[in-house]
């Protein structure tokens, strides 16, 4: 029988060209159910990589928040409390230059002569000395002034400035003798010690 080499050369073609239509398997395929297995494996393997790194990034993301959280609330905080502060203690300055002043009509009024009290061209000066006092005192008790004791006190060094100090008989080691210069707070903060003597018997 007679071929043509045309038609071998065409029969040749299909049957290579058949080889590229062909699908090839994939691994797993080849080595049966033991090769599945391990690809399944492998499969999971690696979900659950990606899905423990997932989570350590949900709580890495989860820590910032709460981290950003904390310090917004601790500024919210700060600022409330300075506001607060400075709502109560906003005048303590103003507060401390004025004090001399007091300490002057005081003084004034110590040195005031027993006689000048009964004297009627004299009584009317210290009754209106001792009234600007007395005003002056309720006006920085309004905004929370106060005095701090001293006198016959344990000497205290957080309300209390010793200056002196001698031997008494009549006080306890450590018990303020004598006022030198009065001490006042603000609400709960020392504004000025008091100037104080102390007895020192040891």
């Amino acid at each position: 029988m007679e071929t043509v080499p045309g038609r071998v050369e065409n029969h040749r073609r299909r049957d290579l060209s058949g080889v590229d239509d062909m699908a090839i398997p994939p691994l797993w395929a080849v080595g049966g159910d033991k090769g599945r297995a391990r690809e399944l494996k492998k499969q999971g393997a690696a979900a659950e990589e990606a899905l423990e790194s997932a989570r350590a990034d949900a709580r890495d993301a989860h820590e910032k928040y709460l981290r950003a959280a904390a310090e917004m609330e601790n500024m919210r905080r700060r600022h409330q409390q300075d506001r607060t502060d400075q709502v109560l203690y906003g005048n303590a300055d103003l507060i401390l230059r004025i004090l001399p002043l007091l300490d002057n009509f005081h003084r004034a009024l110590e040195h005031v002569p027993e006689s000048a009290i009964e004297d009627p061209a004299l009584k009317p000066w210290v009754s209106g000395l001792l009234m600007v006092v007395r005003q002056f005192e309720d006006v920085l008790q309004g905004v929370g002034v106060e005095g701090i004791e001293a006198v016959g006190k344990q000497f205290d060094p957080s309300m209390h400035q010793a200056v002196m100090s001698e031997p008494s008989e009549e006080h306890e080691d450590g018990q303020v003798i004598a006022e030198l210069q009065r001490g006042y707070r603000l609400r709960d903060r020392v504004l000025r010690p008091s100037m104080v003597k102390v007895a020192s018997n040891q």
